[in-house]
């Protein structure tokens, strides 16, 4: 019987009937082997019985043979119709309780092959109290209280990433536009050309669900660049690639699932290296103008760009994500929040081309201009490796303060922490923490440059004032090892001021190879370079 239990648990409902067979003909076996020893005795026919355990399952016979053999009482004693009886209510009640779990388990989405996703603290989380919900993927739009969820496959993308699934996944935007509403990508790959995503939506990639960008470049729309940067694209071009997700003047708007985002960047980056390209290439996911943006449990690789900008954006949190490109793919930073405000980036991971984390607000007179500073922004709990590390700069014209770095690990990078710009960008940097960081194998812990030097095919008008750097304290960070301790460089028209090191480590081989024109609290060890 417990080998029968087991196989009840193991192989559920499909078994059931199975069980009852063997069960059924081993009582009725039992039973007539019991009847022929007792006719044998008073001199009876031995052959009331012919059961045969190899013959072929019976499905349509098997439940009777359990019940003739109850109903035979006139051969089986009642100690066998107890423990049949007794099985047979023991093995409903597993199908019972079988039941009542999976109804009462935790509301999901079913895919097409019943990966179950619970997405339920999303939604409440965005929209309000909410009870169970199921989705049927066959369902082009299903209404869930006020939200509308729109499963791209039920609007026919395919998923198996060699079709275009272009014209379904926009038309499943289209079907949830100004939400609240739910965009799933179930299990699958998806390549489609860029796409805009618009208020109160969440799009939600599932686990085992990646969506690739295109390769072809004709599928990008030109877009002219951002007026803080005087119209020109990053690249000092006239124009630029629209990101391939974007979202203007918008707001309530979540990429999150478990899923992957693959910007398929390497046909950008041999563009970039021939230096052949007329124009900036995309970001990956851009928002512009925006509120209240969240991206989490996500995995972004491969961008094209800069994989995350947002720009003239308030209220943003990204956590949890992934962030991977080649170490050698230019200019595919991580995130870079641009004249934003507002912003918590916490528990990532940055193995990627250049900066992990940019922080920027214009560039040049333009971004001057525009007025439009960074602020209010916190890292924390990140892991940078490869790449540049975390970095403010050098588009620092329109102002950048109010800055929190803590709780870091910083290993493999070119640089620690880094503040960058150029005497031709103006703007400021102030009131920055660096706090509880560690940091091994890079080639340099530190750096402040006010020289930092660049070369574009075009560039805004120079800014008629200089940057300055003020109020920058860097505390409890431990340099492992660095190939150089960093330099300071500010200039002689606009020193660093208010500059402090407080429990900061260093090995006793590392110096700082440059220090000018900077002042501030220095209780480094070994000392750092500049004056008190």
């Amino acid at each position: 019987l417990k080998f029968h239990y087991l196989l009840i648990l193991k192989k559920k409902n499909k078994n059931l009937i199975k069980f009852f067979y063997i069960l059924a003909t081993n009582s009725r076996i039992s039973c007539a082997q019991r009847q022929v020893a007792r006719r044998q005795k008073i001199g009876q026919n031995s052959d009331l019985f012919s059961i045969s355990m190899n013959s072929d399952f019976d499905f349509e016979n098997s439940s009777k043979s359990f019940f003739n053999c109850i109903a035979i009482n006139n051969f089986c004693s009642s100690t066998f119709q107890f423990v049949a009886i007794f099985t047979l209510l023991f093995a409903l009640l597993i199908a019972l309780s079988t039941i009542l779990i999976s109804q009462n388990s935790v509301a999901s989405f079913r895919t097409d092959s019943n990966v179950e996703f619970n997405i339920n603290n999303k939604l409440q989380n965005n929209y309000g109290s909410h009870n169970r919900f199921w989705f049927a993927p066959q369902s082009h739009v299903k209404q869930y209280n006020s939200v509308r969820v729109c499963n791209v496959k039920a609007f026919g993308a395919k998923g198996n990433y060699f079709t275009d699934d272009t014209n379904a996944i926009q038309k499943a935007i289209e079907a949830c536009r100004d939400g609240p509403s739910l965009i799933f990508f179930p299990i699958g790959k998806y390549t489609t050309a860029p796409f805009i995503l618009y208020n109160n939506t969440i799009l939600f990639i599932s686990k085992r669900a990646t969506l690739f960008a295109t390769k072809s470049l004709a599928k990008y729309t030109l877009i002219p660049g951002l007026p803080s940067y005087g119209g020109l694209g990053r690249e000092g071009t006239i124009m630029r690639y629209a990101a391939f997700i974007s979202a203007t003047n918008s707001k309530n708007i979540t990429i999150t699932g478990g899923g992957v985002i693959d910007g398929q960047g390497e046909g950008w980056w041999d563009l970039k290296r021939s230096r052949i390209l007329r124009f900036t290439r995309p970001t990956l996911i851009e928002f512009l103008n925006c509120q209240d943006i969240t991206i989490s449990n996500i995995a972004i690789r491969n961008s094209p760009f800069w994989a995350v900008h947002p720009v003239y954006t308030d209220n943003i949190v990204i956590k949890y994500v992934t962030f991977y490109s080649p170490s050698n793919a230019p200019n595919t930073d991580g995130i870079d929040p641009d004249s934003s405000t507002n912003v918590l980036i916490e528990h990532c991971s940055f193995d990627v081309g250049d900066d992990g984390i940019a922080i920027k607000s214009g560039w040049n007179q333009p971004g001057v201009d525009y007025a439009k500073p960074s602020e209010n922004i916190t890292i924390r709990n990140c892991i940078f490796a490869n790449g540049h590390g975390l970095s403010i700069g050098s588009e620092i014209s329109g102002g950048i303060r109010n800055v929190t770095f803590k709780d870091c690990i910083v290993q493999g990078t070119a640089r620690g922490p880094r503040i960058k710009a150029s005497a031709e960008r103006g703007g400021f940097v102030e009131n920055v923490i660096f706090e509880n960081i560690y940091i091994s194998n890079v080639k340099q812990a530190f750096e402040v440059n006010m020289d930092y030097k660049e070369t574009q095919k075009m560039s805004p008008p120079p800014s008629t004032k200089v940057p300055f750097f003020r109020s920058v304290l860097y505390h409890n960070i431990f340099v492992a090892n660095a190939t150089f301790a960093g330099t300071f460089q500010c200039l002689q028209d606009s020193p660093c001021y208010n500059f402090s090191m407080q429990n900061v480590t260093l090995p006793d081989n590392l110096s700082f190879s440059t220090c000018t024109n900077i002042y501030g609290l220095n209780i480094a060890t070994p000392k750092a370079c500049w004056n008190k």
